[in-house]
Formats: structure tokens, sequence, C-alpha cells
């Protein structure tokens, strides 16, 4: 007791300076803003007594005015005030008793972004000065004599370029400036430019050939015959009154029918030479006619315009004329094949990667600043007493090893020669009760090592928390596709394994052990790991409470198909739908890794990384799909032959193609797990179970029953005769929450579409009563209620004969409802009148 006082009083008075140390970083930098924004040019630079009449402008006096004219003249100028900002953080960072994982990102960017703000406000000065720069306010030292090297070394122009370059790069690494969409942007105010040009200028070609048109309708319109004066002038006088409305028609026709930029000078000759060579026959036929006939300059634009309009009258009548020769035998509208708009996946999926920011690890709760809560001297004790136990029951051996874990301690006991493993094995519950234990595991012996290990519980256990797994270096600068951290050993050393490499994984254990906190804690670490275009997550959740939170992720991370009214998967009936649809993804993968010849998914997609022409092809880079079922024993009640057989062909054959399975059930039993689903999934994940046929079941050994619960578990990861203990990390809603709403913030992804199952696939649930018989359905009722499975039963009941009886008792037996037939006894019925209306429905 004295020892834990003197701890407390220890961590209280360290807790105390540092709030002290921060309290007073604050001040300081206040004081050091205050000092450098209250900044005056006329104040004196001296600590020494002044004379009177001197008026101080600083706030913080002669202190002040010495500090802000060092900090301004011989640094940065003004933009030294990011020094008090950088204290300021650092205080907070003391106060809360925390560490910012940015601040020292934020600190180099500040003192980047100071110097350059330095460098243009002393750029002006250095301009005008050709670099001699002799005074350095506002900008400081470091400002101007950067600025006055740029200025000798570049020159003017190149020390401004140089310096817009250099912003252009600080804004993208400091803000992730997107340099795409400026230069698209760009791209299309240039070519909005160049149109314009290129219609002004097709309008000033237009207009001179307008006026080319006025000498050459001129021209055949004087009458060489005339020898009188008047005449020759009053035929002068007549041409110019048809020629200068000519172009006004021109000009006319041209603006009421636009046509395409590529034709419209083809089409303007031509109808230059139309008009012209029309008037000009008009003219040259009433001029030979005689001298008593005039051109009626009205008269000529009607015909003008008659004349149009009977070629717009004549061109739909040819192009109807033309449908109707082509289509005589359709007295109907033939629609036409609609094309649906193709996109380019690859592209959006880079785009909208290249804006994904993962999460940070400070949407994580921290954990409790605890220490270690065993002693070296408890340890020595315990070890101590273990070795006096195990005398006492006539087994020499001593303790050549203890590891301390955050809930579990190791102690390597070495026997004495002669002493049998096995009989330290059979005093696993006299040692609990000797210890004072809660539950004794021993491993006998230990891997590799001629120790037997005993596993003692701590008496005050620490919770293992998901954010140091997060951070810890496995985690952080593992290479792995898809990594896991599954919690800390014993030693307290955290443990990261890869799905991709597992590549499924069952987990069970009792209802409260922690198996749903694992599951969360494997999807968090996939999503710290893996952005959302390398993996996608099928979430099934029969129980509608656990993974349901994970909606939100749908534009991200989530697999589904809009067909299907929900995202996570909840109903029996889609689950058997998505199921079969991933075997058909499956499918499909391996056709396409078939054709590439790679053997794996990352070899596939390396393939397709370096195809030239991989956009015009069939193939794209494919992401992960890890398939989560929380709950498998709701499913195998409901639809046991539907939900196991897709399950069985993923779990033979997806491992190559990027599809992992992760099994989770609470009913660890054999008509759960069976057979075929057992054999196919290597990685098991034990939590506490109630019995040791349980632990059998999963791990095909006992120890499962002696784990503790709130995320003890035994992880036998694949190819490995002995299980490994961990501690599973917690991680409360709160903070999947925190997480998830940080990702539903970012670009959605593209749309991974899925292939789609036939109906007969997709039956489901809906087609298991098709072919029963029809007193089936009253049958099991019957059986359930009373808990009764027998034939004879089934007779007196429903009043059938034997054979039917002898059928309908077998297809219960098939879909799990009763047990195997045992001699005479009725049969077990497995099933409980809350399942029963599960499956019904209500």
């Amino acid at each position: 007791m004295a020892r834990k006082k003197k701890n407390k009083s220890k961590q209280s008075s360290r807790r105390h300076k540092r709030q002290a140390l921060g309290v007073l970083l604050m001040g300081v930098s206040l004081i050091i803003a205050l000092a450098v924004i209250t900044h005056d040019l006329r104040d004196p630079v001296s600590l020494q007594s002044i004379g009177q009449g001197v008026v101080i402008h600083n706030w913080f006096g002669r202190l002040g005015a010495v500090l802000s004219y060092y900090l301004m003249q011989w640094t940065l100028g003004y933009p030294i005030l990011i020094l008090p900002l950088i204290l300021a953080i650092y205080a907070i960072q003391i106060l809360l008793d925390r560490t910012f994982d940015w601040f020292w990102k934020t600190t180099f960017a500040l003192l980047a972004w100071g110097t350059l703000f330095s460098v243009f406000l002393a750029m002006p000065a250095a301009l005008r000065t050709d670099g001699a720069i002799t005074e350095y306010f506002p900008s400081g030292l470091i400002g101007g004599w950067l600025a006055s090297k740029l200025v000798i070394f570049f020159g003017g122009f190149g020390s401004i370029a140089l310096l817009v370059i250099i912003t252009l790069t600080l804004l993208i690494l400091s803000i992730r400036l997107e340099v795409a969409p400026i230069l698209v942007g760009f791209a299309f105010l240039f070519d909005k430019m160049f149109h314009g040009l290129k219609n002004g200028l097709a309008g000033l070609l237009r207009r001179l050939k307008q006026l080319r048109l006025k000498p050459e309708a001129a021209s055949p319109g004087t009458l060489p015959d005339q020898a009188n004066g008047e005449e020759q002038k009053a035929s002068d006088e007549e041409i110019p009154e048809i020629n200068l409305p000519l172009a006004r028609i021109k000009e006319d026709l041209t603006e009421e029918t636009p046509e395409p930029e590529s034709e419209t000078d083809d089409l303007l000759d031509q109808l230059t030479e139309d008009t012209t060579e029309d008037l000009l026959d008009r003219l040259e036929e009433e001029k030979t006619a005689g001298p008593g006939i005039q051109t009626d300059l009205d008269s000529l634009l009607a015909q003008l315009e008659e004349k149009e309009e009977k070629e717009a009258e004549q061109r739909p009548r040819e192009s109807a004329q033309a449908d109707l020769n082509g289509n005589e035998a359709f007295d109907f509208e033939v629609q036409e094949e609609v094309k649906d708009k193709e996109l380019d996946y690859d592209r959006m999926l880079k785009e909208s990667i290249s804006r994904f920011e993962f999460p940070s690890t400070e949407l994580l709760s921290d954990p409790p600043e605890i220490e270690s809560s065993v002693t070296r001297e408890e340890l020595k004790a315990n070890a101590d007493l273990l070795e006096s136990r195990l005398e006492e029951f006539g087994v020499k051996a001593k303790v050549i090893r203890v590891t301390a874990g955050p809930v579990i301690t190791l102690y390597e006991v070495q026997p004495a020669p002669g002493v049998k493993v096995s009989s330290i094995v059979s005093l696993a519950n006299d040692l609990a009760l000797a210890m004072e234990a809660r539950g004794i595991r021993i491993i006998a012996p230990i891997p590799g090592r001629a120790a037997v290990g005993i596993e003692i519980p701590n008496r005050n256990p620490q919770t293992v928390y998901l954010k140091p797994l997060i951070r810890s270096e496995k985690f952080a600068a593992s290479r792995l596709e898809l990594p896991i951290a599954l919690g800390k050993t014993i030693s307290g050393e955290s443990y990261v394994d890869d799905l991709s490499k597992m590549p499924h994984l069952l987990v069970a254990g009792a209802t409260g052990a922690g198996k749903s906190v694992g599951i969360n804690t494997m999807l968090m670490s996939l999503i710290y790991a893996v952005n959302p275009a390398k993996v996608k997550f099928v979430l099934i959740d029969p129980k509608r409470l656990e993974l349901s939170i994970y909606e939100d992720l749908k534009d991200h991370y989530l697999l589904y198909r809009p067909d299907l009214d929900e995202v996570v998967i909840t109903k029996p009936k889609n689950a058997v739908s998505i199921l079969n649809t991933l075997v058909l993804e499956m499918d499909r993968r391996l056709d396409w890794l078939s054709t590439l010849k790679a053997r794996n998914i990352a070899e596939f997609n390396e393939k397709v990384r370096k195809m030239p022409g991989q956009k015009e092809g069939h193939f794209r880079e494919l992401p992960y799909i890890v398939v989560v079922i929380d709950e498998l024993a709701d499913l195998m009640v409901v639809a046991q032959k539907e939900v196991e057989a897709p399950i069985a062909r993923l779990a033979q054959m997806a491992r190559a193609v990027g599809i992992h399975l992760v099994v989770a059930t609470q009913r660890p039993s054999v008509d759960v797990i069976t057979g075929v689903i057992k054999a196919n999934i290597p990685a098991r994940i034990a939590y506490m179970v109630s019995s040791k046929v349980d632990s059998r079941t999963i791990l095909d050994m006992n120890g499962a029953e002696q784990l503790l619960g709130r995320g003890d578990m035994l992880y036998q990861a694949p190819g490995s005769s002995k299980p490994i203990r961990l501690q599973n990390p917690f991680i409360s809603t709160e903070e999947i929450e925190r997480v998830i709403e940080h990702i539903r913030k970012q670009p959605k992804m593209p749309y991974y579409s899925l292939p789609q199952p036939g109906s007969s696939s997709g039956a489901g649930v809906g087609s298991l009563g098709d072919d029963r018989d029809p007193f089936y359905d009253e049958a099991r009722e019957l059986v359930i209620k009373h808990r009764q499975g027998s034939i004879s039963f089934l007779q007196r009941r429903l009043q059938i004969g034997f054979s039917r009886a002898a059928r309908i008792m077998d297809e219960l037996e098939k879909d799990g409802i009763v047990g195997p037939q045992k001699g005479s006894k009725p049969r077990e019925v497995l099933v409980s009148i809350d399942e029963l209306k599960k499956m019904r429905g209500e």
C-alpha cells in the first residue's frame, strides 16, 4: 500500500510539473507575439535608462522593444510570428499530455512559409537596389539576404519566377493543391480563345468576299452601245441599286442558315457563286430586252425568297422518299439500339484514390497511463509459490523464465530429471486452486524449448487498445497485403498477420467472449492499412446489430448488389444470393488469371499494370474481397445446404483470386462448423468457450475452455501445431463512428460491379420448400414444439403412413432440425422455438 501511494504521489507531481511548464510556454509565446505585433521603429533599442520625454510604444516596454527589434531585424521580420505560434502548439501538447502526430510536420511547414514570406517582403527593395539591400525592415536579415542573393544570381525576372515555382510547390505539399484541375481550366480557356479567334477570322474572310463582289457585279452592267451620255449615267446608277443590297442578301442568307465550322467556307463560296450568277443573268436579260425594262429590287428579293422556299420544301420530300424506299416493309417506328456510355474505371479510380486521406490515429482513443500491474517482487513470489505447490504434489521443477503480459503471466518450468510431463498437465485444476487463479492453461511442452509453460492470469489485468497496435512498427511499416492487428502476446509484443496468407479465418467463441470486438478490430486494421481501391468488404450480419454501423462505407469499402434491398446483408435469402454472386465473381477472376497466366491476384495486378494498352482491353486491377460472416450458425439453421455449398467453394478455390473469408460463430458445433468448411479454413481463432468439446471443434485440441474472456484468445496460424495466446485489442463504438465519419467525407470510389446470379442460384431460402412434402412444415412445427423426433410420433399426429413419415424425418435431419437416429431412442431436436420463429420470418 505504501508503495502504491508513493507511485501515485510521483505521478501527481510529474503531472503538475508538466502543466506548469505548459502554462509558462503559453505565456512566453503570448508575450513574444504581442511584442512583435506592437513593434515600433521609433522605440529605443536599449535596456539602459533613457531620457525623459521618450515614449516607448511597445506594450512590454523596453524589454519588448529590444526583443521585437532583434526578432524583426535579425531573423524573418514580421513572419517571425510563426515562432510564438509553434511555442503555443507545443504548450497545448504539454497541457493536454498528448503527442500530436502532425506537430513536426506543421512546424517545418510554418518555417518554410515564414522564410518564403520574408523573401517576398524583401524582394521589392532587392529589385530596386539590384541586390544591394541595406535596410532589413520589414523582411528581416534572413529574408533580405536571400532576396539579394536571388536578384544577384538569377536577375529580377528569374528570381520572381523561382519564387512562384517555390510557392506552388509549397502549396501542393502543404494543402495538397491539385494541379490537374488548374491545367484543365487553362486548357479550356485557351480552347475558348482559339475558337473565338477562329470565328473572328472566318467572319473577316466572309466580309472581304462580300466586298469583292462589288466590282465583279458592276463590270457586266455597262452598256457599250449607248451613245447618249445621260443614258450611260443612268445605267451606271442602276447597277449600284442592285449591287448594294446584294451584299445584304448574301449576309442574311449566311446568317439564317448556320452550318458546321468545317463546311462554312465551301458553303459560303457556293452560295456566293450561285447568287451572283443568278443576279448577273437576270441583269443581262433585262438590259438586252430593251431600254424600257428596268430591274425592280423588291421583285428580285421576292423571287429569291420563293426559290429558297421551294428548295426547303424539296429537301424533306427527298428525305421522306428515301426513307420510304428503304423501309417499305415497315409500318412502325424502329427504335435504335441504346448504347450504354462506357466509363474509364481505372482513371476514375486513380483520381479518387489520389484525393483519399487515410484516417488519423487521433480518431482512436488513447490508452490510460497505467504502470505495470505486476512488479518484479510479485513475480518472484509467485514463482516461488508455484515451485512449492508443485513440490507438494510430488513434482520437482524449477521456474527458469517468467514473462509478464497485460493479462497473462507465463511461467516456464523445467522439470527435474525423471519427471513426466503428463504429471504436470494433470495438476492444472490443483494448481489453479493453490495459486488462487481463475484458470490455468498448461503448454506441455513449449515448442522448441525444454520447458513446460504454465499461464496464470494476473490479478489486475490490463486492457489492450487498438491505437498502440496501429502505431506499432510491425503494423505501420509492414509490407503485408492485408495486415490485421490481432493483439498482443503474453510478452506484450504486437502481433500482426496477413489475411491474404491465411487465407481464410474461422472465429468462434461464447457470447460475450469478445468475438464481435475482434471482427471490428480486423475491419479497422484493414481500413487503416489498405485504401478502398485495393480491398472491398462483403458484410453478412444475420444478427442485424453488429455490422450495421458500416453501412456508411458503401461508397468506399463495401461491396454490394444494387438489386438487393440492403448494403450490409442481414436476410438469409440475400445472404445466399450474395454468396452465389461471389462464386460467380471467383469463376470470372479465375478465367482472367488463366488468360494472363497469373498464379495469384498479386501477379495478375502486376501484369495488368505493365500492359501498355490495358485501357483498351478487358482487364483491370482487381481488389481483394474480404467476406465477413458474423454469425454462421443462424444461416446454417435456416438454409444449411444453400449456405454451405458456396462457402465450401469459396474456401477451396477463392484464395488465389483474392477472395478471403472471415467466418464467425458462437455455436462451434459440428452441425455448424461442418467438416467441409473446417477442412478448407486453416487459420482459427478461439475465444472462451464453455466446454472442451467446443475447443476441440475449433482447434482440434483443448485449451479454449481455460480462457478468461474479454478478448483473451488462442490464434492458430496455418501450418502451426500449437496456438498462440493473444489479447485482442479493444475498440469502442464511438471510435468506429469517428473513423467511418472521416471516410464518408472522402471522394467516392467508382462502383465495382458484380456478376448477377441466375434465378436458380438467387432463389435462396425462398426455394427451400418447393419439393417438400405438404406435411413438412406442420411436422417441423410439431417436432420442435413437443421436442420429440420420432417416426411413430409423426404417424400418430399427422395420421400418415410409415414410409411418408420416414421421408419427412429424413428431410428434417438433412435440414438440421433433428439429429441422427440413435437406435430405438427418439432423435435429438436441435432447433429451439425462437429459431423456428426466425425460420418462419416472424
